[in-house]
């Protein structure tokens, strides 16, 4: 790959590999439009002794079984077989995570038995699932976070870098059904700067390189070449590449965040001010809508501004 200089719209230079913790460049690379080749890979790397050559994208919108809950949208959802895979990145730690993956797998789930909200509310029997065999499908949630869970010891990581989940008994090994797992790909615990490639003893190791330094990349590494698969997902990280709608999607995701950050530490320092408690809740409450308005009106989509801002689609389509 040759080295190459380009330019954002507004003149600033962009780096040649775009960063994967981007929703936009996740999405671009793992994706339907990415042909589903690095999903794959990305699978097979995180869930050992899985053969997968072919996948299907479902869609990531699962309505609730109450009119009371909100939609659930997840980054990237996907079949091969009877096996469903979601695929989530989380930037930044939040309260009660693990708690928040575990409510979302339960939507993956009821559906496979109960009927859509829509059909609950239509009152319709004609396209209801059959609930009389409660078989459950496996599902997998598969989360790349940046940061590190707590554990209670370094047996419970993978290599260091994977924690995984299932249920199980407690006295002894055996689960108690196939229908739900866990993978956390923790790449706060990815020690390697963007100069130490050679570091990487093997394919997972360089698959969490690239989530955590590649956008810092400015050449393909001399290490990494003889891995097939890691050049195939380099090759769909060059921005040169991308679309021109891809483009302007990735531009305007760095746009928000910039636009975010800046609104909440404006916030924060009005909140230092004004009393800190009162002050920055409602100094980010209002920056944070000030940027989706603006997001809203530049015709960015909603599912990216509800990721950047943190605000549901409904307090999106209200504003």
């Amino acid at each position: 790959m040759e080295k190459t200089k380009k330019t954002t719209s507004s003149g600033q230079e962009v780096r040649p590999f775009a960063n994967l913790m981007m929703d936009t460049a996740f999405k671009i690379s793992f994706g339907k439009e990415s042909g589903g080749q690095n999903m794959i890979y990305l699978l097979e790397k995180l869930l050992p002794g899985k053969h997968i050559t072919e996948i299907e994208y479902t869609d990531k919108e699962h309505p609730g079984l109450f009119l009371s809950e909100k939609k659930s949208i997840f980054d990237l959802e996907c079949k091969a077989g009877d096996e469903s895979f979601v695929v989530e990145m989380q930037v930044q730690k939040k309260s009660s995570f693990q708690d928040r993956v575990l409510y979302y797998s339960t939507f993956l789930l009821r559906e496979q038995l109960m009927t859509p909200l829509e059909e609950i509310q239509a009152l319709t029997t004609e396209k209801k699932k059959e609930i009389a065999d409660y078989k459950l499908r496996p599902v997998y949630l598969v989360s790349i976070v940046n940061f590190k869970l707590k554990h209670q010891s370094a047996e419970a990581l993978d290599e260091g870098l994977i924690s995984r989940y299932s249920i199980r008994n407690e006295n002894a090994d055996e689960n108690m059904t196939e229908a739900l797992h866990f993978v956390f790909l923790e790449l706060g615990r990815m020690t390697y700067g963007p100069k130490e490639d050679y570091k990487c003893k093997n394919p997972l190791e360089r698959l969490a390189f690239l989530f955590k330094n590649g956008e810092e990349l400015t050449h393909l590494p001399e290490s990494f070449e003889k891995d097939k698969e890691i050049l195939e997902l380099l090759k769909s990280m060059e921005i040169m590449k991308y679309t021109d709608e891809q483009r302007r999607r990735y531009e305007a995701e760095i746009f928000a965040t910039l636009e975010k950050n800046s609104e909440l530490k404006a916030a924060r320092d009005d909140g230092i001010e004004e009393g800190f408690e009162r002050g920055v809740e409602k100094g980010v409450e209002k920056g944070v809508r000030t940027v989706a308005q603006n997001l809203k009106a530049s015709d960015i989509p909603p599912e990216t501004i509800a990721r950047v801002t943190g605000l549901t689609l409904e307090q999106i389509e209200a504003l």
